[in-house]
């Protein structure tokens, strides 16, 4: 604890520090604005071809420019126009000074107007002198045989005045009367408690366990309680599976934004729902880990006061963790075996992925070319949901291995099913969700070595890989020739608005900006091949160095503007960081490094279910790290990961205990 401690504080106190800094460089003493640069957004540099009123796109070509004729032209393509500078940083140039013009125009392909303006080696700073354009025109004339790289092109709607001395100087001058501060606190808390006969350090947790009781109690009184066991386990099972389904349905319909507060109250409804099909009736003492509870409490605090602040979208969520959440948690802790809630939703999980896949082989045909999205719109939601089907895979293959209980024809099943998922996962071409996975195969062999699995374990492992090995290419070939013949051959496609089936039907594939979100399958191999880092990471380089930008102390409303558009970071921690200002951020990296922590030292758990709750945390955590999770109430991996973090609010000691006596009761029967 006194670590966790020390950490955040130190955290807090360099935050402190560098966003004072900021302010007094930039003039910002506004909340909402505490030291914002001006707002930047990334020019998409583009070459052309005019056909008409149609803008074609065609191949992006390398920063680095050889001057081969005597009129070359390079073509920026804007989306919005909310800027009054333009940004050109410049280096290997072979001269001095190169001369350009700059021309503006319109959708149509009109002039609008023209300017001169002469590079030199760094940022170039420049006025438009027309405001109201669709593109850019970079012309050079007569300067045949001359080289230069275009490092950056960036708008501001203002110029920072950053200095790096002055910075260096404040935020060291901030950090020493933070130190300061911080000692001066210390010494009077210590003095505080050198007079008082008992420690109350941890009142405010008891104070929350007191008010959770009571609701408990309350709780304990409606009817539903009172069914039997199967009934409950059947009914937290429904649960799950509508919640699958609502998520999957939110997101195919783009309207999260809108839909936010029904979200949101469906959601509640169903934690508060499945927290009463959790109550048992005999109650128990629990035993909290105290270390992990403390700083999802300060996260939990923090949220509310960013809430209260800014208004933003995705308003309320610290609200919910506090006490929503924390109605959830407690009532799992109150069950006879913490590992039953994990179990039922494996169970949920692999029948919603036979109703998936059934639904993929009727109604949703791949396009040539095209990153297959499954029963979502955007590829990247699906290969997040294989994830979560992969973990349920590996949990209960374990159990049943566990068990003595694996035999040929359930070998078969699960070879088959993970030569399915690997499939599926592979078209998506969702590189978070390959991440994961690579994640959590690490995750699988330590803690095989944690446990020191028995030889007769790792035999059943190998026989089910070689069936999956065996059976690769046949599952492959039968599930690629369905997806390809049934639909067309029943006439039972489905497809939705901005979806890729929709965009064939339509022949909207002229339209250059679906081939750009619609990536072909091949595109991971190709962009290694380049040198651009922003190339191999699909772009996400450049976003996270416009959020990056664009941070403030409590946060924003919604999204940050990238390539003149509202888009999303493609990394949780930036995203927190932008959308609940950096004072957030701070402590939601120390509560996820605490998180990792605890998942890690009980990947040792014996009993196979509980490794269910680390996989969805490392899976979530690892796709969260190239896009954007952390949307409340958007994706099923979301909801799974912060489930998850209820079975390590106990205390690890109470854990092994219910683990023994759960193993022991097994081997009696």
């Amino acid at each position: 604890m006194k670590k966790i401690n020390r950490w955040l504080w130190a955290v807090l106190g360099i935050i402190f520090s560098f966003s004072s800094a900021m302010m007094l460089i930039g003039g910002r003493f506004s909340l909402e604005n505490f030291y914002d640069q001006g707002e930047v957004c990334e020019i998409v540099g583009m070459d052309l071809e005019l056909e008409g009123t149609n803008l074609l796109y065609l191949n992006p070509s390398d920063t680095f420019f050889t001057i081969t004729d005597d009129l070359a032209v390079k073509d920026y393509i804007f989306y919005e126009n909310k800027w009054n500078y333009l940004l050109f940083e410049i280096s290997d140039l072979s001269v001095s000074a190169l001369p350009a013009f700059i021309s503006y125009f319109d959708e149509n392909g009109t002039v609008k107007a023209e300017q001169q303006i002469t590079f030199t080696e760094g940022w170039n700073v420049m006025e438009p002198i027309e405001k109201k354009f669709t593109f850019a025109r970079l012309s050079f004339l007569n300067c045949k045989g001359e080289h230069l790289r275009i490092r950056s092109a960036l708008t501001r709607s203002e110029l920072g005045k950053f200095s790096g001395k002055i910075f260096v100087f404040y935020s060291g001058v901030f950090l020493l009367l933070y130190c300061i501060m911080s000692i001066v606190v210390v010494y009077c808390f210590r003095k505080y408690h050198k007079n008082r006969k008992k420690r109350h350090s941890h009142w405010w947790m008891d104070f929350y366990l007191h008010i959770l009781e009571m609701i408990y109690s309350k709780m304990q009184r409606i009817p539903v309680v009172n069914l039997s066991k199967k009934t409950r386990q059947y009914l937290r099972i429904f649960c799950i599976l509508t919640e699958i389904l609502y998520t999957t349905a939110a997101v195919n319909a783009d309207r999260m934004k809108a839909w936010y507060p029904m979200s949101m109250g469906f959601h509640i409804l169903f934690l508060l729902v499945l927290s009463v099909l959790l109550v048992e009736p005999v109650r128990k003492k629990v035993h909290w880990n105290t270390k992990l509870c403390y700083i999802w409490g300060i996260l939990c605090i923090t949220m509310c006061i960013s809430d209260f602040v800014v208004g933003r979208v995705f308003i309320g969520v610290g609200y919910v963790f506090l006490f929503v959440f924390g109605v959830f948690y407690y009532c799992w802790r109150q069950m006879e075996r913490p590992t039953q809630l994990l179990k039922e939703t494996g169970i949920a999980v692999q029948i919603s992925f036979v109703f998936i896949l059934l639904f993929c082989l009727l109604c949703r045909p791949p396009v040539e070319g095209i990153r297959y999205a499954g029963c979502y719109i955007n590829p990247n939601p699906f290969g997040r949901y294989l994830i979560s089907v992969f973990v349920v895979v590996f949990v209960q293959l374990e159990y049943l291995i566990r068990k003595r209980s694996l035999t040929w024809k359930k070998g078969i099943l699960f070879g088959i099913e993970i030569d399915v998922l690997c499939y599926f996962l592979w078209q998506s071409q969702c590189r978070g969700a390959m991440f994961a996975f690579v994640l959590l195969v690490l995750a699988v062999f330590i803690r095989f070595i944690k446990i020191r699995i028995l030889a007769s374990v790792i035999r059943d492992y190998l026989r089910v890989i070689l069936i999956s090995a065996v059976c690769l290419f046949p599952v492959m070939y039968t599930v690629e020739w369905g997806l390809y013949h049934i639909p067309y051959f029943l006439g039972t496609q489905v497809y939705w608005k901005k979806d890729a089936l929709y965009a064939k039907e339509m022949n909207l594939f002229l339209n250059p900006f679906v081939e750009q979100v619609y990536a072909s399958a091949s595109r991971i191999l190709e962009t290694l091949r380049r040198r651009s880092l922003d190339s191999v990471s699909s772009g996400r380089i450049t976003y996270w160095k416009a959020y990056l930008r664009n941070m403030n102390l409590w946060g924003h409303e919604f999204r940050c503007q990238v390539n003149g558009g509202s888009h999303s970071a493609h990394n949780m921690f930036l995203d927190i960081a932008y959308r609940y200002g950096v004072a957030v951020a701070g402590v939601y990296i120390v509560f996820w490094g605490t998180f990792i922590k605890e998942v890690c030292s009980k990947l040792s758990l014996r009993h196979p279910y509980s490794f269910m709750a680390a996989g969805c945390v490392i899976s979530y955590v690892g796709m969260a790290l190239l896009d954007t999770l952390e949307q409340p109430w958007v994706y099923f991996a979301w909801v799974l990961a912060y489930m998850s973090l209820g079975y390590y609010l106990l205390r690890t000691d109470t854990i092994k205990e219910n683990e023994r006596l759960h193993e022991k009761k097994m081997f009696h029967n």
